[in-house]
């Protein structure tokens, strides 16, 4: 439908509203405007009123048109603004006591609207159920004929196009004999070039799937040679850290010999020192030396004597100790 013809519409349908459901004119539904306000007012309520302007709505709304024509689009679009200023300047009235201004303008703009629609367009939508019976046969007969018509005719259109392409086929085709013939060599010539590109390209193609054997059985040959090579990678890794464990533990057996030594040479000393102590003591004892300062210092002075040796000792022991420890664990980690 045209824009212009459903803004009318939609302000028809406006008005019918308010007229119908404003709560300002419930009162007088029941009761006619004449027996309201006199005998200068119709004979109809507010909702009688709307459904007038309803009425022309449904008027205008059966009219199935897309595109108005260029003359009469002005005096439509001069309806709409009409009833737009109807509706904001005199509408109101109806409600406010001054309904007895506002009435003639509705009746004058519905009466100017309805006579402009069906000036203009009742004959060009029209309901079958209006038209006599026997126009209402011819124009279904009219009808009919005209879509057998339509149809023959896209046949014939088609039929034409099918001559059409087919003649141009026609004149696509070569001329004479020699041009088919000379076609045909070609054709030939292509055809066996293409065998031999065909037998070259098998040719290429089970060289290729030779040279992919090859290449996989070759991968598999140096996967093979990674996994030994790693094996034996693993293998002297342990092999290394065996005999650098071994080596530390035989190294730590020599010196553990060497603290043994020097534990038995402190021993020795501190041996030889506390003899040679207890000899002078002895001799003191002998001598008849009571003085007790003599006696205490002496016994000091050896006690001194004695315990670098025995210190020295008691040092080589711990050393042994724990080399002797390094050593079996070196050996277990070796081992």
């Amino acid at each position: 439908m045209s824009t212009a013809l459903s803004k009318i519409i939609l302000h028809l349908d406006e008005c019918a509203h308010q007229l119908i459901t404003t709560q300002a004119g419930a009162d007088l539904y029941s009761q006619t405007l004449v027996a309201v306000n006199g005998w200068n007012f119709p004979a109809l309520n507010l909702r009688q009123l709307g459904e007038l302007a309803r009425s022309l709505s449904a008027k205008v709304s059966s009219i199935q048109i897309e595109t108005i024509s260029a003359d009469l689009l002005p005096p439509i679009e001069a309806i709409e603004n009409s009833l737009n200023q109807f509706k904001s300047i005199s509408l109101p009235y109806f409600f406010n006591g001054n309904i007895s201004t506002a009435l003639p303008t509705y009746f004058y703009l519905l009466n100017y609207i309805d006579v402009f629609f069906s000036a203009n367009f009742d004959w060009k939508v029209i309901p079958p159920d209006r038209l006599p019976p026997n126009l209402f046969q011819r124009v279904q007969r009219a009808d009919s004929t005209l879509s057998r018509v339509e149809s023959e005719l896209q046949n014939v259109q088609r039929a034409i196009a099918d001559i059409q392409q087919a003649q141009q086929l026609a004149n696509n085709l070569p001329s004479t004999l020699q041009d088919l013939k000379d076609a045909e060599t070609q054709l030939k010539n292509i055809s066996n070039r293409a065998t031999g590109h065909m037998a070259l390209m098998d040719q290429k193609v089970e060289a290729a799937g030779r040279i992919v054997d090859e290449t996989e059985t070759r991968s598999a040959l140096i996967n093979d040679l990674l996994e030994r090579s790693s094996a034996l990678f693993g293998s002297l890794n342990s092999l290394s850290l065996s005999k650098s464990f071994q080596d530390k533990s035989l190294n730590l057996s020599q010196s553990m010999r060497i603290w043994v030594a020097l534990l038995a040479g402190s021993l020795f000393v501190a041996m030889c020192i506390g003899s040679y102590n207890f000899y002078h003591i002895d001799q003191l004892l002998r001598n008849n030396v009571t003085e007790p300062w003599k006696l205490l210092s002496y016994a000091l002075f050896s006690v001194l004597s004695v315990g670098g040796p025995v210190w020295f000792g008691w040092m080589a022991t711990k050393q042994i100790s724990q080399r002797f420890k390094l050593s079996e664990d070196y050996a277990f980690k070796a081992a």
